[in-house]
């Protein structure tokens, strides 16, 4: 996974421009929407599981509609797991890049 981390910044001096590079994180467009929204999106995975829970216990006599329920909720939990994952990516990225912004004065 390639991060993107490089900022140009350009100074103009008596007709001469100057690049210089600094180790600046920051997100992608995606990864700003994709952080913007995910909290949303695990929130919805986490409401759609307790539904589901409540499904399974209704269904408890009814083996096959049961099973699917099952297999559903295992679906979702993955997916869960793997916004889960995504958003502590996405979390320590904006924790770098808040630190960045504001260096600690001492």
């Amino acid at each position: 996974r390639k991060e993107k981390y490089k900022l140009e910044t350009v100074y103009e001096k008596s007709n001469k421009t100057t690049k210089i590079k600094t180790d600046r994180p920051k997100f992608s467009y995606k990864e700003q929407r994709e952080f913007e929204s995910i909290e949303g999106e695990i929130e919805q995975l986490e409401e759609r599981m307790e539904a589901l829970d409540r499904e399974i216990i209704a269904a408890s006599s009814d083996f096959v509609r049961l099973n699917q329920l099952i297999r559903e909720k295992e679906e979702f939990e993955n997916q869960l797991e793997e916004k889960m994952e995504r958003f502590l990516y996405l979390s320590e990225m904006d924790d770098k890049i808040k630190a960045y912004d504001s260096p600690q004065q001492g």
